[in-house]
């Protein structure tokens, strides 16, 4: 991914938000059924590209354009339960306006928006229309908030998400918790409900490292037994430079079991890098 930004008045800036996704992400190229071969274009993705105008009394705001939702924690890692698989992963974006507000310690912001435009660079979303919106109370030292998502797909179907954010600061020790309820209706009329959670603490060891401890869980269906999800993550934040962030991570990830991944069996043995430079 790339960003740039560039303010065009002291109200006024732009954002975009671009890259390239691998294979995988939309294609399956060992399938022989496919008549022709993806070309260079079709791994390019453009997540965001918007105007907004801002520094408005009370801190108020207005986007539009191509953006990226504003739901829960937007963490660095999309591949988290509460990111990807609540549906608010790398690849969900869509054409809308956005108003919100932050005159302090509140803040809140609302969306409408479309989305699954045929032929923009990475959208593989089936078209669809909604609304989202946020609020909360961001304190000094804690703040609290809530998200709400409703999506209606065009061909049929609709998908509603909610759920409480939170985090408190004890520094060096920061906590950051959230909780989502998803429930989903397809074409046929299926329903099917979901629970997620997510739970991060991070310790600032010393200047330019902060070890993070993660704590991911999934219900994909409660209709089933046994088919949750649990997740243990340890990872730092490395700053060895000036404007360059690393961010190493291994993990473990296990179905079924009891709490904070106890018994279960074992679905995932992982390490990620993330790195991210900015200027």
């Amino acid at each position: 991914d790339v960003y740039g930004m560039a303010r065009l008045h002291q109200n006024a800036q732009v954002y975009i938000d671009a890259g390239l996704s691998s294979s995988r992400a939309s294609f399956a190229l060992e399938d022989e059924a496919r008549a022709t071969k993806p070309s260079a274009l079709d791994y390019v993705k453009v997540e965001e590209l918007f105007v907004k105008l801002d520094r408005l009394p009370y801190n108020l705001y207005v986007r539009a354009g191509r953006l990226a939702p504003t739901y829960g924690w937007r963490i660095p890692d999309h591949t988290s339960f509460v990111r990807r698989d609540l549906g608010f992963g790398e690849t969900r974006s869509w054409f809308g306006v956005e108003a919100g507000i932050n005159p302090n310690y509140p803040y809140a912001n609302v969306a409408v928006f479309y989305q699954g435009v045929e032929g923009w660079p990475g959208d593989t979303n089936p078209p669809g229309v909604g609304v989202s919106a946020s609020a909360g109370v961001r304190e000094l030292g804690w703040q609290v908030g809530g998200s709400v998502h409703y999506l209606s797909i065009l061909a049929g179907g609709r998908d509603l998400a909610v759920g409480p954010q939170w985090a408190v600061n004890l520094a060096p020790v920061v906590y950051l918790g959230e909780l989502d309820f998803r429930t989903q209706l397809d074409g046929d009329g299926v329903r099917t409900t979901s629970l997620y959670a997510y739970h991060e603490l991070q310790w600032l060891a010393t200047r330019g490292l902060a070890v993070k401890l993660k704590y991911d869980w999934e219900d994909p269906s409660m209709l089933y037994v046994d088919d949750h999800l649990n997740r243990i993550t340890l990872g730092a934040d490395v700053s060895p430079y000036t404007f360059v962030e690393v961010e190493p991570q291994y993990r473990r990830t296990w179905r079924g079991g009891g709490a904070f991944a106890s018994g279960g069996e074992q679905v995932g043995n992982e390490v990620l890098f993330m790195v991210h430079g900015w200027y």
